[in-house]
C-alpha cells in the first residue's frame, strides 16, 4: 500500500537498520567477566538490546539496585567504546533501502536513544552517514523515546511536517514514540522485538524484511 505522501523514512537504529547484538552482547560478557561473573548467551541478550546498556544489565544482574546498575552502565560505556565496531553490520537489505529511497527523493533519518559519540562513528564505519538526512541521539534531547521529541526534532531537521513522516522501529518505545508524533509507524518484526508481545503494540503495519518497506512509500 504505497504513500504518495511520504517524503521522510525515519529509522530506529539498534535493531532496525542495526545488527549491532554481537557487539553489545559481546561487551556485557566483556563486563561481567571484569566481574567474575558467568557470561550471557547472544540468543539471551537479543531481546534487551533495543532497551538499552541497563536493560542488558538488569538481564544478567537481577539483583543490583539502580544506583549499582547506573555504575555497570558506564563501565559497560567505556568497554563498548573499544569494541564499538566489532561484529557491528547493517541487516541484510537495508543498504538497498538506502540507495532505492535515495532514488525516489526519499529524505532518510535516524531517530535513536543511542549516544551521538557511538552513533555517528559507526554510521561512519558503516558508510550510511552521508546518506542521512536527519540525525537524532539521545542527548540531542532533553527526553528520549518514547517521548515523541526525537520524531519531532527529526522532522524539523529535514523540513517535513509528521504527516509526511513514517518511522520504522523494533522496539515497543519506538511505536509508541511515532503514535505519539502523529507519524506512520511501522514495526521492524526482523529486528529484536519480542515475538507476541510486539502484536499489542498497534503499529500502523508491519515489515518483515527492510525492503518490504518500499511497498508503503
Amino acid at each position: 500500500m504505497a504513500n504518495s505522501k511520504i517524503q521522510f523514512a525515519l529509522f530506529d537504529l539498534d535493531g532496525t537498520l542495526l545488527d549491532s547484538n554481537a557487539s553489545l552482547n559481546t561487551t556485557l560478557n566483556l563486563l561481567l567477566a571484569k566481574n567474575k561473573q558467568s557470561p550471557v548467551a547472544e540468543a539471551e541478550t537479543k531481546a534487551y538490546v533495543s532497551g538499552g546498556a541497563g536493560a542488558m544489565i538488569k538481564l544478567a544482574c537481577p539483583e543490583l539496585s539502580d544506583i549499582e546498575i547506573e555504575k555497570q552502565r558506564q563501565e559497560f560505556f567505556k568497554i563498548y567504546r573499544e569494541n564499538l565496531f566489532y561484529n557491528t553490520v547493517l541487516f541484510e537489505g537495508v543498504e538497498e533501502l538506502i540507495t532505492q529511497l535515495k532514488k525516489r527523493k526519499i529524505k532518510i533519518g535516524i531517530a535513536t536513544n543511542k549516544q551521538s559519540e557511538f552513533t555517528l562513528p559507526i554510521l561512519t564505519y558503516l558508510g550510511i552517514d552521508k546518506c542521512m538526512d536527519a540525525i537524532v541521539c539521545r542527548d540531542n534531547v532533553s527526553v528520549g523515546k518514547p517521548d515523541p521529541e526525537m520524531i519531532y526534532q527529526a522532522c524539523t531537521i529535514a523540513e517535513v511536517t509528521p504527516n509526511q513522516c513514517i518511522f520504522t522501529g523494533d522496539d515497543k518505545r519506538d511505536i509508541e514514540a511515532g503514535r505519539s508524533a502523529g507519524v506512520i509507524t511501522v514495526l521492524a518484526a526482523y529486528g529484536y522485538a519480542p515475538i507476541g508481545e510486539s502484536i499489542q503494540w498497534n503499529a500502523n503495519f508491519t515489515i518483515q524484511s527492510p525492503i518490504e518497506l518500499l511497498a508503503l512509500i
